[in-house]
């Protein structure tokens, strides 16, 4: 016999998802910010920083088990993420469905990002825990860290910039944090002609908005997962193209 699925528990199910999404967006930020201790990333030196700084970083760390701990917390978060990005992007009607493919592509090019800083990153501290490397090496080591984090300025807006206006556009999430996630992507932008400093300011403030759109979906879960019943289900089609105040 086939099995007849009601609204309710439909309703139900999509409900689990946006919980399920909402510990994901959560969980990117948590991990993210509590891995520092463990990669000691705190003290990573800038790009303008001498060479004896930069050195004595590297020397100064342990590939150990909190180090790899460090990094396992950076790659699990970072999977959380898509998470969420994925259950965002799928809220949208098929004539947007774009906007949606360009959050999720965005956010894996972000990923990559992050996949190939974490490994500049740790194999510059394995190879000081392991016999060494000469100057220039850890000086080329970190200037490709530092790369790849001013690509990131740049090519975080890929995904965040789409995400940022579906907030506008629809009253599920507050406006007011969708514009404030608008301006962080343009003074990301900016702070790649600007010190190293403020890139820093940038790049980590996503973390905090993308923290608390994930406690609003779970404090408001239900409103993310409508009743697929004809009276109540509700296209986010016709609130993007109007766009709606929050209530």
């Amino acid at each position: 016999m086939a099995t007849v699925v009601t609204d309710r528990q439909l309703s139900a199910s999509t409900r689990g998802s946006v919980l399920i999404a909402g510990w994901a967006a959560v969980s990117w930020g948590v991990l993210s910010v509590a891995r520092i201790p463990f990669t000691g990333e705190a003290d990573m030196p800038l790009w303008t920083a001498s060479l004896t700084d930069i050195i004595a970083f590297y020397e100064g760390q342990d590939f150990d088990m909190a180090f790899m701990v460090g990094i396992a917390m950076a790659a699990v978060g970072w999977s959380l993420l898509m998470v969420f990005l994925a259950k965002v992007s799928s809220l949208l009607d098929e004539r947007f469905r774009w906007v949606g493919y360009l959050i999720i592509g965005g956010g894996a090019i972000g990923v990559a990002g992050v996949v190939f800083y974490l490994s500049v990153v740790g194999a510059g501290v394995f190879w000081a825990s392991n016999g060494g490397l000469s100057a220039d090496s850890y000086l080329v080591l970190n200037g490709l860290t530092w790369s790849f984090i001013w690509v990131d300025l740049i090519s975080g807006g890929l995904w965040f910039l789409p995400l940022a206006i579906v907030m506008i556009r629809t009253r599920l999430f507050p406006r007011l944090l969708g514009w404030v996630m608008v301006a962080n992507s343009v003074a990301g932008f900016a702070a790649f002609f600007l010190p190293s400093e403020v890139s820093v300011v940038t790049g980590g403030l996503p973390y905090l908005w993308i923290l608390i759109a994930g406690v609003i979906m779970l404090m408001r879960s239900t409103r993310f997962a409508p009743s697929p019943s004809p009276s109540t289900a509700k296209s986010m089609t016709r609130q993007f193209e109007k766009g709606a105040v929050d209530a």
